[in-house]
């Protein structure tokens, strides 16, 4: 039977979270290798990203709910949403292949969650401020009462640009507040000018308060002026979420064909073979070229794949050598800067 796997926990004892599962109602159990275990249940389809928008939002929003229950009783290191494997030895597999990882990723996040922090401008007090400003006064006594269409453009092209040069002071001085009493951050975009703030906060279980009082004093400071909005406690989606690669042995040896490699290589002629064909293929030496793009390509898979693949100082790619692959690799989602 395939499982849809949520996440990785730290137990040596088999549990039942109940009938809570992405697929509702279906069972969240756990698969365990040695002193960690996956967090699973029956799986969706394996098309599960080719569903409508609402429903793909449904089924993650469902995904986060059954991590945020498992994360009242354990630190969890979340999979990347969709993660579905055809059996629990695949499960296994990957428990075995990214113990050291899983390990070492709880082990640093136990006794840590994540808070969201959002902060916008207060519209209605912000543009009275920048309307204010002797540049903006300026321009409204010139164009009159009655502005042309390029006026109004220009009118709005200048609010913004105090708007971005207000958020460039003010967003690494929210941030670089609240970071003191976090254990990390990480940056996500902001999706529009009135944004100032969209930031992950790694904080300790014991400091909670600790950011909310910050929060308080950062919100009394602007007098109402900006707007927070603070979602948490989360699990560490942003600082610690597992990303499973899998590629059968014949997608390796495509892969090794594509690049004209014999049955063992290192790493460097992985990368000789790859740049040597990069640069023959390349789109920009053959404009309008088609069947070039799609070797360059080919090209490029074929060396992402393998760099995957080979990571110490020789590989095989012979079947009994190889096999199938699966690489475990945490990742952290945002920037920090």
């Amino acid at each position: 039977m395939s499982n849809y796997i949520y996440g990785v926990i730290q137990t040596e004892k088999g549990k039942n979270f109940g009938p809570i599962g992405i697929g509702g109602g279906d069972e969240v159990y756990t698969i365990i290798y040695l002193d960690v275990a996956a967090v699973v249940s029956d799986s969706l389809p394996a098309a599960l990203t080719t569903l409508p928008k609402e429903e793909i939002v449904r089924y993650l929003f469902a995904h986060q709910s059954v991590i945020e229950k498992v994360m009242k009783e354990h630190t969890i290191i979340p999979l990347k949403f969709g993660t579905t494997v055809g059996s629990a030895e695949e499960v296994k597999e990957i428990l075995e292949k990214g113990y050291p990882k899983f390990k070492d990723a709880l082990e640093a996040m136990a006794g840590k969650v994540e808070f969201d922090v959002v902060a916008t401008w207060n519209k209605d007090s912000v543009f009275k401020d920048i309307s204010q400003e002797e540049e903006i006064i300026r321009f409204k006594q010139s164009i009159g009462p009655q502005p042309s269409a390029e006026d109004k453009v220009k009118l709005g092209q200048m609010v913004e640009g105090f708007l971005s040069n207000r958020k460039e002071t003010l967003a690494p001085e929210i941030i670089g507040a609240l970071a003191e009493v976090s254990e990390d951050f990480r940056l996500h975009d902001t999706l529009d000018a009135t944004m100032i703030v969209n930031t992950a906060f790694l904080i300790q279980k014991a400091n909670q308060e600790a950011l909310d009082r910050r929060l308080d004093e950062i919100d009394r400071k602007y007098d109402g002026r900006l707007n927070f909005r603070q979602v948490g406690p989360l699990p560490p989606y942003s600082f610690s979420t597992v990303e499973v690669k899998k590629a059968e042995f014949g997608e390796i040896g495509r892969a090794r064909e594509i690049l004209g490699l014999s049955q063992e290589a290192t790493l460097s002629q992985i990368k000789e073979a790859y740049w040597n064909l990069s640069s023959e293929y390349h789109p920009d030496k053959h404009p309008g070229d088609a069947a070039i793009r799609k070797r360059f390509e080919d090209v490029s898979w074929a060396y992402e794949l393998l760099t995957e693949y080979c990571w110490g100082e020789g590989c095989s790619f012979r079947e009994k050598d190889a096999g199938d692959f699966v690489k475990v690799d945490l990742v952290g989602i945002g920037r920090r800067e």
